[in-house]
């Protein structure tokens, strides 16, 4: 299941981080900026880390398809005839 390619992750990175923020500075008890760099700067860094693990496996996965590029429900039906 590919809900979400890296590639987008990747690329609206800055979408992610805005209600990062927004919901960070909304839990941070205090209005305190650098009590909110403090929070905000490790929840970016796992999203970041994220994005670097989601290309680990997503070039994984294409690595492990059938070089074809068939679903095993096509390779069923030519096995059967058609049949279902």
């Amino acid at each position: 299941m590919s809900f979400v390619k890296p590639q987008m992750l990747k690329k609206q990175w800055r979408l992610a981080i805005v209600p990062i923020s927004v919901v960070l500075a909304v839990i941070t008890p205090t209005a305190n900026s650098i009590n909110m760099a403090l929070v905000i700067l490790p929840i970016s860094l796992l999203y970041f880390i994220n994005v670097g693990l989601s290309f680990i496996a997503y070039s994984t996965k294409e690595k492990n398809l059938p070089k074809n590029n068939k679903c095993l429900g096509e390779n069923k039906l030519s096995i059967n005839n058609g049949k279902v």
